[in-house]
């Protein structure tokens, strides 16, 4: 979750355990890259990686 990424927990002081509701979430998720700049060969990557995880 956001609020635990090293920047956020310097400049906020945030923890585990501040919102239970985010991190239960973010345990559930999977968050794949993605930008307007992405490569067609990044996105093979990513694909790839995906294929590879949900096959194994």
């Amino acid at each position: 979750p956001i609020h635990l990424q090293p920047y956020m927990v310097e400049m906020h002081g945030y923890k585990a355990g501040d919102f239970p509701v985010t991190e239960d979430l973010a345990r559930r998720s999977l968050a794949l890259p993605f930008s307007g700049v992405m490569t067609e060969e990044q996105v093979g990557i990513v694909s790839e990686a995906l294929r590879t995880s949900i096959a194994s």
